[in-house]
């Protein structure tokens, strides 16, 4: 799951989700929130490349191309270099959180997420 992101003005981006399947859901889904699907209902490059293009570079004021910062932790998908050459083609530099300090930097990552992904 990715989940729902916001940019330091409180600005929050659209909430997006991953699910384990092939193709996407019959169902009707909840208006606003980008759906994508993985086989092992995991976020690969793949998948955070099309979140980059239908979330990040579509929040308010990113047409501007301004200087931007992600901050995210080590994870496989966020060091692969097409989606490092993405973020510097957009002028989006990245903070890359340290192994092992997730619980620490991330909080909401551990309060919020993992309750839910749990639930889920």
């Amino acid at each position: 799951m990715l989940g729902r992101h916001a940019v330091n003005d409180g600005t929050k981006l659209k909430p997006a989700i991953v699910f384990k399947r092939k193709t996407l859901p019959k169902e009707k889904l909840p208006e606003g929130v980008i759906v994508y699907t993985q086989e092992n209902g995991w976020v690969n490059e793949r998948v955070l490349l099309e979140w980059l293009n239908d979330v990040l570079f579509k929040r308010p004021g990113a047409l501007l191309n301004k200087k931007s910062r992600m901050v995210w932790d080590m994870f496989r998908a966020h060091l692969v270099d097409a989606v490092k050459a993405k973020l510097k083609g957009r002028r989006t530099y990245q903070a890359v959180i340290p192994g092992g300090c997730t619980s620490v930097l991330q909080p909401l990552d551990v309060c919020l997420n993992k309750p839910f992904k749990s639930n889920m």
